[in-house]
């Protein structure tokens, strides 16, 4: 059991890292991490604790946090996987991909 906790540990540490990397090479902030990492998780567990167990029926609630939740994940995923990083340095330091690639984009 303490391995499991162990292993999730280390997952969700290197997760939040890879975030908070790819937030600065988009030249945002850490501050938006709880929004791209925890808030999709979140949704989906309220809308979990605010469903109708009585039938098959999602209840308004539920529907409601599990659509936020999906909006929220597929802004994360263009945000963070699909859009460039910002060209040359930016506040959080030097581009990764060189100094080759922001003289061919010029």
């Amino acid at each position: 059991n303490a391995a499991v906790w162990l292993a999730l540990a280390i997952l969700l540490w290197g997760s939040a890292a890879l975030i908070v990397k790819r937030l600065h090479d988009r030249d945002k902030s850490a501050l938006w991490y709880p929004l791209f990492g925890l808030a999709p998780a979140l949704c989906y567990q309220l809308g979990v604790i605010y469903s109708s167990n009585i039938s098959n029926v999602l209840s308004p609630a539920q529907q409601g946090f599990w659509l936020l939740g999906l909006l929220l994940w597929i802004w994360a995923l263009i945000e963070l996987g699909l859009l460039k990083g910002t060209v040359g340095p930016n506040r959080f330091g030097p581009d990764p991909r060189g100094a080759s690639q922001t003289a061919a984009a010029s």
